[in-house]
């Protein structure tokens, strides 16, 4: 593919980096499987973006998919069944706010859920109890199936590869994607299926101070 946002072969030129074919079969650019394909004004075909052209309409976001180079994603590693036992004291979430790479200095506020997309993070606060000084803390992510939920409901879609990260900043209804701050502590990507439960990471508590998972 020649050097910019449309796909394109050129004889001899050099091929553009940042593109791959995951396990899956999905081709990503730089981290992200959305293309853009835009309909050509000569011949009825469409050219492929990875960056929307400007003054182009009736375009549509697609992926891409190769026949036969994929090696196929390993099996999931069998986890411990939800509900899980919390066992001890806990604490749940006393503030959820979403921010939005698309929308970075739009402050959404509290929200009753949690969302995650490509472009969409939630940030959550844990206020820590002064007695859990000089104790352990454990961060479990708990995904129950939709048939064990009596009062709520979920969406789900992907792979479930999620991101969980402990910020530097608290959260607050103002914090926006330009102004939550940098990443303290990045767990690492957590690959989560309905009907498991899931210990993200264990760290030393610290008393009131607001622990917000990303």
């Amino acid at each position: 593919m020649a050097a910019s946002p449309m796909f394109q072969c050129d004889v001899g030129a050099s091929p553009t980096l940042g593109f791959a074919v995951g396990c899956d079969g999905k081709l990503s650019g730089n981290g992200s499987t959305t293309f853009i394909s835009c309909p050509t004004s000569d011949n009825g075909g469409y050219n492929i973006y990875t960056v929307a052209p400007k003054g182009q309409d009736n375009c549509v976001n697609v992926t891409l998919t190769a026949d036969s180079c994929r090696t196929g994603c390993p099996a999931s590693p069998p986890q411990p069944k939800c509900p899980k036992d919390l066992s001890g004291n806990w604490q749940f979430p006393h503030l959820i706010t979403l921010v939005d790479s698309t929308k970075p200095n739009n402050a959404e506020g509290n929200s009753w859920n949690g969302t995650i997309t490509e472009q969409v993070s939630s940030l959550f606060n844990f206020d820590i109890p002064q007695r859990y000084e000089n104790k352990t803390c454990s961060a479990l992510l708990l995904f129950p199936k939709q048939g064990q939920l009596e009062t709520s409901a979920y969406e789900f879609y992907g792979f479930g590869g999620v991101d969980i990260a402990l910020m530097s900043n608290t959260a607050t209804f103002s914090t926006t994607y330009n102004t939550m701050g940098p990443v303290k502590s990045d767990f690492g990507v957590t690959n989560i299926a309905p009907g498991n439960s899931y210990t993200v990471a264990t760290f030393p508590c610290q008393a009131y101070v607001a622990e917000p998972l990303l």
